[in-house]
Formats: C-alpha cells, sequence, structure tokens
C-alpha cells in the first residue's frame, strides 16, 4: 500500500528538477538493498515508490514547479536521471510494460471484515474514483499469505486483525492471472473507528449491508456499478454465510 511519508515542515524554495531526481534516486534506487536490484521487476517497486514520494511530497508542495506525472513519465524521467538505471534508458518502455505485466501476476491478500451479525461487511472507495473493494494488496516477497492480509489492512483502514485471522477461512478467486485471496474475519465491531495508514490510496472506509450489494457483473450497473469489483466475492461470501448458518443450526440439534 502507498505509505504515507512526509518531508521537513518549512522545506524552503523549490529544488531543481535534477536535485529532486538524484534525491529520489539515492533514496530509492542507489542505496536499495542487493536484492532489490536483482532484476527490473524488483528495481520497477522501487522506481514506483520513488514515484509516490514525488507526487506526495514534491508536488504537493511545490505544484507550480514540479509537473503532474503518470508513472510510465516519471520512470522514463528517473531512468534518464539515475546512474544505475540510465544505461536502459531507451528500454524504459520496454521494461515498465514487462512490469505492469509481472504486477498482475502477483497474489493478492486482504480481508472480508463482518460485523457482529454478519450482516454488513466494511469496503474501502478508491481515493481517486468511486469503485468499492475490500482493503488488500500485493504480497511482498517471502511473505505467508495471512501477514499479507493483516498488513494491507491495517495499512489500508488502521485495523490489526491479526489475532482474528483464520488461515482455513478464506474465499478465493482468480482474476485473468492474479489469485485473490480473501480471509473472512468475524466479530468487527460497528464502533470501530477506521483511519487509513495510506495517503491518496483510500478515499472512506464504509460499513454496507450484505443482502444491498451485487453478486454478478451483470447485477451491477447503473449505481450498483461502483461495487462491480466485489461482486464475485460477495456471491462467494453469500455461500459462506449460508454454510455457516447450516453448521450452526446442526450444532444447536446435537445438543438437544
Amino acid at each position: 500500500a502507498r505509505a504515507a511519508e512526509t518531508m521537513a515542515d518549512d522545506p524552503g524554495p523549490p529544488p531543481s528538477i535534477q536535485e529532486v531526481m538524484d534525491d529520489l534516486a539515492m533514496r530509492f534506487v542507489v542505496n536499495c538493498p542487493a536484492e532489490e536490484q536483482e532484476s527490473f521487476e524488483r528495481l520497477l517497486f522501487q522506481v514506483e515508490a520513488a514515484y509516490w514520494f514525488y507526487d506526495d511530497q514534491y508536488r504537493e508542495i511545490w505544484p507550480a514547479t514540479f509537473k503532474t506525472h503518470n508513472l510510465l513519465s516519471f520512470s522514463q524521467q528517473l531512468f534518464k536521471h539515475c546512474s544505475l538505471l540510465s544505461q536502459f534508458e531507451d528500454r524504459a518502455k520496454e521494461i515498465y510494460d514487462a512490469f505492469t505485466l509481472y504486477k498482475h501476476q502477483i497474489p493478492t491478500c486482504g480481508a472480508i471484515l463482518l460485523n457482529p451479525s454478519m450482516t454488513k461487511v466494511l469496503l474501502v472507495q478508491s481515493y481517486h474514483g468511486k469503485a468499492w473493494g475490500f482493503p488488500k494488496g500485493k504480497i511482498d516477497k517471502d511473505e505467508d499469505k495471512p501477514a499479507c492480509a493483516a498488513r494491507e489492512v491495517l495499512e489500508e483502514i488502521g485495523y490489526d486483525c491479526s489475532a482474528l485471522i483464520d488461515e482455513n477461512e478464506f474465499l478465493e478467486m482468480q482474476w485473468q492471472q492474479q489469485v485473490m485471496r480473501l480471509y473472512v474475519v468475524r466479530g468487527v465491531s460497528e464502533d470501530t473507528e477506521f483511519v487509513t495508514r495510506t495517503k491518496k490510496e483510500i478515499g472512506e472506509i464504509a460499513w454496507h449491508k450484505i443482502k444491498d450489494l451485487p453478486t454478478s457483473k451483470e447485477d451491477a450497473q447503473g449505481k450498483q456499478k461502483q461495487f462491480w469489483m466485489v461482486a464475485g466475492f460477495i456471491a462467494r461470501l453469500h455461500k459462506w454465510l449460508e454454510k455457516q448458518e447450516k453448521k450452526k443450526k446442526q450444532k444447536k440439534g446435537s445438543k438437544q
């Protein structure tokens, strides 16, 4: 997730673009751990972190001085200025495209947070759009899936669910080449105060009634279109809830 970082309270006059790129190259690329320099895919994650810092700090403090970039145009600029990357400047677009494909193949983990009555689910809305989704994110190198889910939830909504995750209670689906796993976390109070630890990633955090959410892309039309990203998981969640209700009735019957 996109971490919130800050610069000095009194930054003074804006630096030159050369100074900015030198700073970002040293912060995120040149001095990054050796294992992060073993492949372009790993290096581009560092470039992406540098891009977030540029957008969150330099652009926010001096918007009239520093131009808006997307990740591709920023990557091309950093390749030009960074001594470690400049020899590959003419391949920057090719390397970026390969990185984008690679990112879409990395498994993501997160959580489906349910209220105590299991009638509502917590969703997060994108900072830059209207789409709602579950708190989740890409798994880090050598990280196990429950740990990834807990980390992403903590970063995105400020809630530590690590002690509540049952590694056997999850829903999973595949979107193109990416596997998404969400652990079902029960009993989260609706009175919990959720505050994101990210910057420019999460716009809103809110509870939604499960019965009101679409269960297919066909249902996610009109006003429901903003929930198209969760529809597949909501369909699976309904089945999971039915299974829990059956278990509850069987357990109750065995006691009589």
